[in-house]
């Protein structure tokens, strides 16, 4: 059944695929039928190897040329594919690649023991081809993305290394009083995240951040994207409760902000300590993005308002400018007919006075919408105030001297 589902999708169209230096894929499954449709499937792209046993897989990933992705089945003959995983992440110092799971078995504990053995993305069976291979793409631009990443951070751990020294020296009170004095200042959930990873590296924990303002963002502690299973991660545990703490990994969720803590202490003191501090950072950030949509709303209003009183400016200049036309064509037009309706005096005065009595009337209807336009200009520059108000509050750094200053 399973093959047959893969076969009808075999001829589906596919993104142009993602060359790289090394574009060699390992797939572990024990089905030779399954693990030969998805080599030539991918083989079109990729050089595919194919291995029925945890031990051939092995030994075929030691080989002098290693894959950039193995796609492991968690059900294997001879050893659970998480101890494969297991074994592979040993290797990945010295042979960058990434790990994609694949099982029948798509229970959340399922997905979080993958996810806890390092795997970088997991996919249920059974699937269309074309899922499997978009998967694929994307996990593969991710452990690009890592690898590039991580030569990067090779480069900067001396200066790291300074920093964290420093950090090292104030006291967790002081640089929690710290942190709430700099998100002060954050103007969006890139510069958010780049303070809360700061103080991830002070507090010496590996973590990743789910944001929510406007959009749903997820930063990994270089702020880039996440693994596509951590995204699953947040997803899954979502609903089970405000801090879900599984093994040494600890998943705090808010409203509009979530943190995945990988490597909780070990020491229960400590990790009490860990729970304690993140908690009240993840109030005072669910805080501050609440202040800043709602200065969002405040700046979208100003543009709608701004934009109708130009409106009614406009308006009420045609408005002005029609009247006066009318009014003055009427005028003109009874004037000169006095002579051909042969009108007495008392008639020509009558009319006179009336359309001088309208033009009058719509004189008090354009001042009328001119009250208007001047309550919104009033309205407006309220808002304008209150927005300056928010901008221009004290320096954070000058509310107290108790704190010590970190930089």
């Amino acid at each position: 059944m399973l093959v047959s589902r893969l076969k009808k999708t075999h001829g589906v169209n596919e993104r142009e695929c993602v060359m790289t230096t090394n574009n060699k894929i390992l797939v572990i499954d024990s089905d030779p039928n399954y693990g030969q449709i998805i080599t030539q499937h991918l083989s079109s792209n990729f050089e595919c190897e194919l291995a029925l046993t945890g031990k051939e897989g092995l030994e075929k990933f030691a080989s002098d040329h290693p894959p950039v992705l193995v796609i492991v089945d968690l059900n294997l003959p001879d050893m659970n594919g998480l101890d494969v995983c297991e074994q592979l992440q040993a290797q990945k110092d010295q042979r960058y690649c990434a790990v994609f799971i694949i099982s029948s078995d798509d229970s959340i504990g399922s997905r979080i023991k993958s996810f806890e053995t390092g795997a970088d993305d997991f996919i249920a069976k059974p699937f269309e081809i074309s899922e499997l291979n978009s998967r694929i793409l994307r996990t593969i631009e991710y452990v690009e993305q890592q690898e590039k990443l991580r030569i990067l951070k090779e480069e900067g751990d001396e200066t790291r290394k300074i920093a964290n020294i420093a950090m090292a020296q104030a006291s967790q009170y002081s640089y929690i009083m710290s942190f709430f004095k700099s998100l002060n200042h954050c103007q969006d959930s890139k510069q958010i995240a780049a303070l809360f990873f700061q103080a991830m590296d002070f507090f010496k924990l590996s973590a990743t951040i789910k944001i929510t303002f406007k959009i749903i963002e997820h930063f990994d502690k270089n702020l880039a994207d996440i693994s596509p299973i951590e995204k699953d991660i947040y997803d899954v545990l979502e609903n089970h409760g405000r801090i879900y703490e599984f093994g040494k990994r600890l998943l705090i969720n808010g409203r509009n902000v979530s943190f995945l803590v990988k490597n909780l202490p070990h020491d229960e003191h400590a990790a009490g300590e860990a729970r304690d501090f993140l908690a009240v950072m993840v109030e005072g950030i669910e805080a501050k993005i609440d202040e800043l949509e709602i200065k969002s709303a405040i700046t979208d209003a100003k543009k709608d308002l701004s934009q109708a009183i130009g409106n009614i400016n406009n308006n009420l200049t045609q408005h002005r400018t029609t009247i006066h036309e009318v009014m003055s064509g009427m005028i003109a037009d009874i004037s000169s007919s006095y002579h051909k309706l042969d009108l007495n005096d008392e008639q020509e005065t009558y009319f006179t006075e009336m359309v001088e009595k309208g033009s009058v009337q719509m004189n008090k209807t354009e001042d009328l919408l001119k009250v208007v336009q001047t309550e919104l200009k009033d309205i407006l520059d309220k808002m304008e105030k209150i927005n300056a108000m928010s901008e221009n509050k004290p320096d954070a750094s000058n509310e107290s001297s108790d704190s010590i200053d970190l930089f």
